[in-house]
Parts: structure tokens; sequence; C-alpha cells
């Protein structure tokens, strides 16, 4: 059984994180916010707290791996033009011990569980991110078991349980509802609109409310990060973490744009040179 179907976030490494611009990406993206606002539902910096998000996110991952993997050996079979992420001969080894790489997966979850409740002891917390995780794969095998504008509306609650569904357990009861809405806002939504400009969907006039998907990361973390400073000028100052992490990406987002804008402009710039004739 190859290493990477097995090990925690090897999967998603070998097959989407592909090159260093993207894992660094992914750093800034998914680490950065993320970690920070687990840690703002912790009373204090502890090995407890570090290892309870080491874990949580190891585990919320894996069960998403399962999404993967699942659509690149089962899902593509059924499909026209599938995208092929894993060689012929890996293929057909990982669809004749599919069972026993399922199997094997169940165990190391079970196994990061059962670490997981052994930190503080915490029954419910662990009995909640086991629940948040049945949802996750619940939700990926309706993903993968369907092509159509379905896939859009589940993209949300896909990545939004991917990005914050370890930090559920820690949140107080009192501000759920609260962290559900300003979570959803920071990134879920973000890219489920984003995802709506694929042609698959046919989502005509909402890719064209979106346009460029560049300008639109930028205008659309504007008007979050003016959105949720007008909640903390209001008084509701624990809204702060969330402007402060809309902010961030803001931030994030604007300087990939002035970035990709400059490669793009020096590409031009060598295609014209290489076109000149200097020779005169």
């Amino acid at each position: 059984m190859p290493y990477y179907t097995v090990i925690p976030y090897a999967y998603f490494l070998k097959t989407r994180l592909i090159g260093r611009f993207q894992r660094l990406s992914w750093c800034f993206i998914y680490f950065v916010p993320s970690i920070l606002l687990f840690f703002t539902f912790q009373e204090s910096l502890s090995y407890a707290g570090v290892f309870n998000c080491v874990l949580g996110i190891l585990i919320i991952n894996y069960i998403y791996e399962n999404g993967y993997l699942q659509n690149d050996v089962k899902t593509v079979q059924n499909e026209a033009n599938p995208t092929m992420r894993l060689e012929l001969a890996t293929l057909k080894k990982l669809n004749l011990y599919w069972g026993r790489l399922i199997s094997l997966r169940v165990f190391i979850l079970a196994a990061l569980l059962g670490l997981y409740y052994l930190i503080d002891l915490d029954l419910f917390k662990t009995l909640y991110l086991v629940f948040v995780s049945m949802v996750l794969q619940a939700l990926y095998l309706v993903y993968n078991s369907c092509r159509g504008r379905i896939n859009l509306f589940l993209i949300l609650p896909l990545s939004y349980i991917r990005f914050y569904g370890f930090i559920l357990p820690f949140v107080p009861v009192r501000e759920s509802f609260e962290f559900l809405c300003f979570t959803i806002i920071l990134y879920p939504l973000s890219k489920t609109l984003e995802f709506s400009k694929q042609e698959k969907f046919s989502l005509d006039l909402l890719s064209k409310a979106v346009g460029n998907v560049d300008v639109f990361r930028i205008k659309y973390y504007f008007f979050v990060v003016l959105l949720l400073l007008i909640f903390v000028l209001v008084g509701a100052n624990g809204n702060r973490i969330y402007a402060v992490i809309a902010f961030y990406y803001l931030v994030y987002r604007t300087m990939g744009f002035l970035l990709i804008t400059r490669k793009q402009s020096i590409l031009r710039e060598f295609e014209t040179l290489s076109k000149s004739d200097y020779r005169k």
C-alpha cells in the first residue's frame, strides 16, 4: 500500500498541493488563520491546546482525504473525462485492496481520536469531533456520488468543516451562532462563489458577477472587512478576531494579485523583447 494513502496529510500533499508555491500558499490560507482562531477559544497557550489543535487538524483532514481517495479511485471510473491523479498501476492496486485500505485508515483514525481523548479526557469534545467528522464523511460521500449543481452547494459545508471543524468543540454554546455566521463569510462562502465560475455548473449570471477571481477576492474581503468593522465599532468586541482574520485575507489576496500582475507584466515584456530584432 503506498505510504501516502495511509499517512495523514500525505495524500493531499501528493495529489493536490504540488509544488512549493501551492504548499506555501496553503499555509497562509489555512494554517495561519485557522490556528489563530483556534487559540482564541483557549484560555491560555498550553501543551494540551497545541496537541488538541494538531490532532484536530489531522483528524478532520484525514476524513477529507477519504473523499479525495474515493474520487480518485472510485468516482473516476464513472466519468467520461476524469482527472487522473494516480498512475494506472497504483490505481489498479488501490482498487484491488480498497477494503484493506479503508480498514487501515479507519484504524489510524480511531487511534488519532483515542489520542485526542487522552489529552484532557474530555468525552464531550471527543464525541463532538466524532460527530463533525461523520457529517464531513457523509457530505463527501454525497459529493462524490452526484455530478451537478448540488456539488456547488456542498462545497460550502465541506470547506467549512475542513477549516473550522476542529475548532467547533471549543466554541462556547453562547457564541456558536456568532461563530457560525462570521466564519462562513471568512472563507467558505468566497470559495463557493469562486467555484460557481466552473462551466459544469452553468451559472452564467453568477459567473459574470464574480468575474476575474483574483479581483473578486480583493473586493470580497474589502467588503467583509468593512462589515466586520461595523460590528466592532458598535461595541461587539468579540468580533475583533474575525475582523483581524478578514483583514489578513484582504492583505494576502491583494499581495497575491499584485505579484501575479507583476509576473504577467514581466512575461509580456519578455515576449515583446524576444520578438524585437536588435541586429539592425
